[in-house]
């Protein structure tokens, strides 16, 4: 592949192994979410239970986008 010669010696792991760990940081408030959401939602606590739900749909895509920004700002 050609990708590793992008990056200097050493360089192509570490850019890989910090978007496996954002990865596993997203997915991990992913399932948070879920489990504050449910509790929110079966407590009745629909103003709640909006608020966060807005706030993921805005905050997600925002941290995905900078994840990606950040490596392409740090490993391009």
């Amino acid at each position: 592949m050609v990708i590793h010669h992008l990056f200097p010696d050493g360089c192509y792991g570490v850019a890989i192994e910090w978007v496996y760990y954002a990865f596993i940081l997203l997915a991990a408030l992913c399932v948070l979410l879920a489990l504050v959401s449910g509790q929110s939602a079966e407590g009745n606590n629909v103003v709640g239970w909006r608020n966060l739900t807005v706030a993921a749909r805005i905050a997600y895509p925002l941290c995905r986008v900078s994840v990606v920004l950040i490596h392409m700002g740090w490993y391009c």
